[in-house]
C-alpha cells in the first residue's frame, strides 16, 4: 500500500507495537468480562486460558495485573463506573 511507502520503518514498527499492546489489554478485558459473566473465578491462569483459546497472545504481565485489579475492586465496580471521571476540584475564594 501507499502508506508503506510513505511511513518510515520505525514508525510502522511503533504502530504495530501499539496495536499489539492495545490488543493484549483488550483481550484481557474481554476475558475478565467473560469469566465474570460465567461466574468463573478471575485468575491470571483463567485469563490466559481464554486468550490462548481465542488465539491471542498477550504479554505475561497483563493477566496478573487484571486479576489483581478485579480482586481489589470487583468487576461490578468497573461496570457501574465505566467512563466516570474524578470529581472536579472547587476552588475556595
Amino acid at each position: 500500500p501507499l502508506s508503506d511507502l510513505l511511513a518510515p520503518p520505525g514508525l510502522r514498527l511503533i504502530a504495530a507495537c501499539r496495536v499489539n499492546r492495545m490488543s493484549s489489554e483488550l483481550a484481557c478485558v474481554y476475558a475478565v468480562l467473560a469469566l465474570h459473566d460465567d461466574g468463573v473465578e478471575i485468575t491470571p491462569e483463567n485469563i490466559v486460558t481464554l486468550t490462548k483459546a481465542a488465539g491471542i497472545e498477550v504479554e505475561p504481565y497483563w493477566p496478573g495485573l487484571f486479576a489483581k485489579l478485579v480482586e481489589k475492586k470487583g468487576v461490578d465496580e468497573f461496570i457501574v463506573n465505566v467512563g466516570a471521571g474524578g470529581g472536579a476540584h472547587v476552588h475556595d475564594e
